[in-house]
């Protein structure tokens, strides 16, 4: 079974960090729930590497393949936009989930497997996994600009300092 490493806050703010053997990140929040922490970041830890051999020239380098990753995301992002109203209709979902106390990660990969719109369910989903690596929301959607505008994502960020980011969504 996989080890996954977590950061969790207590309802006092403080901090907790520690690794979970668990068949599933599911299984993982479940968990964390279950002791009352709220999750900051999960995720799991890599099985160590065998040794290999320097690349040869025709080997891409890890740079390599990070930059063909980002170009491969600006190229989606270019040719696949959301649907018209999709992004109001995540916002007010968002919304709903977040004011019923699930964990926002959570809330993001529900709405994105469950979302009408499959262009926008892929960024919803490159949006959870950069909040679960401890990126803001507003960061998040931010890397996103062709989809996630500037007055949306300036939205989200006044929503996540004052608070009230269940009220703000619910407003989009």
């Amino acid at each position: 079974m996989p080890q996954y490493q977590y950061r969790a806050r207590d309802i006092e703010g403080h901090a907790h960090q520690g690794v979970q053997t668990a068949a599933s990140e599911e299984e993982v929040l479940r968990a964390l729930d279950a002791s009352r922490l709220i999750p900051v970041s999960i995720r799991v830890e890599a099985p160590p590497r065998p040794r290999r051999a320097a690349p040869s020239a025709a080997t891409p380098t890890v740079a390599q393949d990070d930059v063909f990753k980002r170009l491969s995301v600006a190229l989606e992002e270019l040719t696949s936009r959301p649907k018209r109203g999709s992004v109001a209709m995540f916002a007010r979902q968002l919304s709903t989930l977040i004011n019923t106390g699930i964990p926002l990660v959570r809330a993001l990969r529900s709405i994105s497997r469950d979302h009408y719109d499959k262009n926008l369910a892929r960024f919803i989903n490159a949006v959870a996994a950069d909040v679960q690596r401890g990126e803001s929301l507003s960061d998040a959607l931010a890397n996103h600009p062709r989809v996630f505008d500037p007055v949306f994502v300036s939205l989200v960020k006044t929503g996540e300092v004052s608070g009230t980011l269940d009220k703000i969504m619910d407003q989009t």
